[in-house]
């Protein structure tokens, strides 16, 4: 859900947190989307991942614990159990 800035602002969009002064801007931590609002202080900024990277850093994740959980021995055709 963008609020429609353009990536390279550094300022947060304009619009009801001001009024309220009870909301904080969420932003992407990796691609710098403007994601919404919460509950926070004004004009601070938190951070997140919008869909598409949180999508990207899941498969990253998973293909790494794959990777992980190959025994040691296959790669090489070593059987790591022997003495």
């Amino acid at each position: 859900m963008g609020v429609g800035m353009p990536e390279e602002s550094a300022n947060p969009p304009a619009s009801e947190p001001e009024e309220s002064g009870e909301l904080m801007y969420v932003r992407c931590s990796v691609c710098g989307e403007w994601l919404g609002v919460k509950p926070g202080g004004l004009h601070l900024i938190s951070h997140g991942l919008c869909p598409a990277c949180q999508e990207r850093e899941l498969k990253r994740l998973m293909e790494e614990l794959a990777r992980r959980r190959k025994p040691w021995g296959s790669a090489a055709g070593n059987d790591s159990n022997t003495d």
